[in-house]
């Protein structure tokens, strides 16, 4: 039998990235003359398009494109120092991939999301990995999941997760421990909250 697809975001389900997040972002804000945010003031931020985020914190649209770059440069550099794998992931995937096949669908930058996969070891619980490229403009994350199909079910910690599984038909799982509150992950539709990476191989 062909083994069914199961897709999981990355950043927030797989690894915690806030660290990397924050500086990169105070790296750019800092580079355009702007003041460093507070870690809590950029933590809704993570998940959506980058060009939305800056926008936001105060940068021209003329602008945009390299304040981008200059994150993803410094993300290349520091991020996987300051990076974690959530705890009982790795025995999530390797129990979950005996039955499915695994793939990610990120809203990071596919260069970024291969190269941070590969350095915390994740890279061999996953067959592909889909996300923007560097030049793509605020690609929606309906678009980079409908790349991935065919699925059975998106892993997602943010509305913006649980949105584009709906999108495109795929049941939408959310995780408790990442970034998204779990009363806007209900309301988006999230079909069940798992609080656990064990309660998830059940699931699943």
């Amino acid at each position: 039998m062909t083994p069914t697809t199961v897709l999981f975001d990355l950043d927030g389900v797989l690894i915690d990235s806030r660290a990397a997040f924050t500086a990169s972002v105070n790296h750019a804000l800092g580079d355009y003359g702007l003041p460093a945010r507070e870690p809590n003031e950029l933590r809704r931020f993570i998940g959506p398009p980058l060009r939305g985020t800056f926008a936001e914190l105060g940068v021209a649209r003329d602008d945009i494109d390299a304040r981008v770059d200059a994150y993803r440069d410094h993300y290349a550099i520091h991020a996987a120092a300051v990076t974690t794998v959530f705890a009982g992931i790795p025995d999530m995937l390797e129990a979950i991939g005996a039955r499915h096949r695994l793939v990610i669908a990120t809203s990071k930058a596919a260069s970024l999301a291969e190269a941070i996969v590969l350095e915390l070891g994740l890279a061999q619980y996953f067959d592909a990995l889909h996300g923007p490229a560097n030049e793509t403009s605020a690609e929606p994350k309906s678009e980079t999941v409908a790349r991935a199909l065919p699925a059975i079910a998106l892993i997602g910690d943010t509305r913006y997760d649980v949105e584009a599984a709906r999108a495109n038909g795929l049941r939408p799982i959310a995780v408790s421990w990442g970034i998204g509150a779990e009363d806007d992950l209900r309301a988006a539709g999230a079909e069940a909250i798992v609080h656990a990476p064990d309660e998830l191989e059940v699931l699943l």
